[in-house]
């Protein structure tokens, strides 16, 4: 599950979590967190229970992309957004 560090957003993840529990099949789930400001927040953060996979900071060359209409796949390999993602993947079991 992908949120931004709101409160809102946060609330919100936990109410698809509850109701794919009910709908979906899954074995495992995690929370990625974007869009964040300041490092020292995740520390605070409500995760809700939630494994946090990664937090990726906010990235103005990746608000460019998508302003732009391009894909994060052109996103440098050392981009903090790249980097994080990876690290997701790879907690998550999805790249070795």
């Amino acid at each position: 599950m992908i949120s931004d560090t709101s409160k809102k957003g946060l609330e919100v993840i936990k109410t698809i979590e509850n109701v794919a529990m009910e709908l979906v099949k899954y074995d495992r789930i995690g929370l990625i967190v974007n869009r964040v400001e300041d490092p020292a927040m995740i520390e605070r953060l409500d995760t809700r229970g939630l494994e946090l996979l990664a937090a990726i900071p906010s990235d103005k060359k990746l608000a460019l992309y998508d302003f732009e209409g391009r894909s994060i796949m052109e996103l440098p390999e050392e981009s903090p957004v790249v980097v994080n993602v990876r690290d997701a993947m790879q907690k998550f079991g999805i790249l070795p």
